[in-house]
């Protein structure tokens, strides 16, 4: 308890020195920077005018030092049950996408069209003057990564991890959609194999794009299909003026508290190409609801309870160390996403517990943490941040954005919305969806959820070294969901 108690005055007695040092000094170094910035960007329009816009704050968080390269990726694959060609979808983006304006007239997709360069320290859009469509979108043609046909669920989990090794095309955009026919799917409700007339639709876009949701719009948009999805609910708080006022003064607690307490990682990352990942079963949204309401926690609670349990037990099962709680970044939609291409989300921190006395105490304990994080005005100071940084030049800029996970969280949890209603590619429903961002360097996993229909899945990326090659986490997490079930 002394511990504790001195270890919070410790960081609020430096907030005050470090709010000193940033209000006096750093402002009138920012003030200068924004203003070198606003320079460059007229510079840019008149020595070179090739160049669109400069790429935005929020934007820059997702650059990479390398212009073929992505710090990182959007991995989203959806099947349907019909046939659906290349041909067909080059169609849809040229008919439904490419052409769409926005209210202002300019193109709503543009950015599909577009990479980044560099000018004076800066990072700049850049239309490619030779766009193909065929380029972007075709049939499935990395064979170095094994692709075996027919293909079924379980061969996904060795191929969606490599493509994090595979560069960008120079001077083109960074997306592309690759099409796989001979999809093998299960249908679990009729416990019979469907493998006639399935299609596997395989999304890759660079984060530096587009985020979760405005993934969600784009595909309302290709498909016309409805991907009804709930409103973001989280974090849509109104803060006071005394609050916002607040945020100047949490500013310096939430730049000092992650140098000072973040904890090392729990294992080493290995070179590229050692990813592992794995994923649950389909848990209908009802199953959650259900958990939900038997123990009165919030929604988020449940899975993320689940996943912490899987952790714990993973561990345990691998011999290795268990902290009795993870220090976890979250992935959260902003309530005021316009839903159109862009990146607008906020990243929250957590403290959350591995051991417990009982699957249901975790479960508490994890709702009391979620409900303190959707109460702590540090989540505005943590957006502000994200925006103060990626005003800098790209080179100082990724220096401190890649700082942020050197050392820690121990794992990142981003869920992708999970539609309530049946969506189609032409005639074809969609049946499954299997979606994950690939991680950063410094991260040893992230999870990620995905759904269609009210049915949900958790996907986990890994380093090897986290619980072993051979790990079954989806497994184990499915079980433990089901442990909340019969547990109060």
């Amino acid at each position: 308890m002394i511990k504790e108690v001195f270890c919070s005055l410790l960081v609020y007695l430096s907030a005050i020195a470090l709010a000193c040092t940033v209000y006096f000094i750093f402002i009138p170094v920012f003030l200068i920077l924004y203003l070198w910035r606003q320079f460059v960007t007229v510079a840019g329009r008149i020595l070179r005018p090739d160049l669109d816009s400069i790429v935005s704050a929020r934007d820059a968080f997702f650059i990479h030092d390398d212009a073929n390269r992505s710090h990182d990726q959007i991995l989203i694959s959806i099947v349907v049950n019909n046939i659906v060609s290349e041909h067909r979808v080059r169609e849809m983006f040229q008919q439904r996408v490419f052409q769409l304006k926005d209210s202002k007239g300019s193109l709503a997709y543009k950015r599909l069209l577009q990479y980044w360069t560099r000018f004076w320290g800066y990072s700049f859009w850049k239309t490619d003057e030779d766009f193909d469509v065929c380029n972007h979108v075709r049939k499935f043609d990395y064979n170095k990564l094994g692709l075996p046909s027919p293909m079924n669920d379980s061969l996904i989990k060795t191929v969606m991890p490599k493509f994090g090794d595979i560069p960008w095309k120079p001077n083109r955009s960074h997306w592309e959609v690759l099409i796989v026919s001979s999809y093998e799917f299960i249908n679990n409700n009729k416990s019979k194999s469907v493998p006639q007339n399935c299609t596997l639709i395989m999304f890759r876009w660079d984060h530096f794009l587009l985020d979760g949701l405005s993934t969600i719009s784009l595909f309302r948009v290709l498909f016309r299909s409805e991907f009804k999805i709930p409103r973001p609910r989280q974090n849509q708080r109104k803060l006071s003026i005394l609050e916002r006022a607040g945020v100047l003064i949490y500013l310096p607690i939430h730049i000092l508290k992650p140098i000072l307490f973040t904890r090392r990682p729990r294992s080493k990352r290995t070179e590229p190409g050692q990813l592992i990942y794995d994923f649950s079963e389909k848990i209908p949204v009802s199953l959650i609801k259900k958990i939900k309401d038997t123990h009165g926690v919030c929604f988020p609670a449940v899975g993320t309870s689940a996943i912490n349990a899987s952790i714990y037990r993973c561990l345990k099962e691998g011999g290795k160390n268990v902290p009795p709680s993870l220090d976890v970044i979250s992935a959260l939609a902003h309530p005021d996403h316009t839903g159109v291409m862009c990146n607008y989300g906020l990243l929250v921190t957590g403290d959350f517990p591995l051991e417990a006395t009982s699957s249901a105490d975790r479960l508490r304990q994890t709702d009391t943490v979620l409900k303190h994080i959707s109460a702590d005005v540090g989540i505005s100071a943590s957006s502000n941040l994200t925006v103060l940084i990626g005003l800098l030049p790209t080179p100082i800029t990724l220096k401190l954005f890649s700082s942020v996970f050197k050392h820690g969280p121990s794992y990142m949890i981003a869920p992708l919305p999970i539609t309530t209603s049946t969506d189609y590619v032409d005639d074809g429903e969609i049946v499954d969806v299997f979606g994950f961002a690939l991680l950063r360097s410094g991260l040893e996993m992230a999870v990620y959820t995905s759904g269609s229909n009210n049915q949900h899945r958790f996907h986990f990326l890994m380093d090897k070294n986290v619980f072993g090659e051979a790990s079954n986490i989806g497994h184990v997490f499915t079980e433990e969901l089901k442990k909340l079930t019969t547990t109060k």
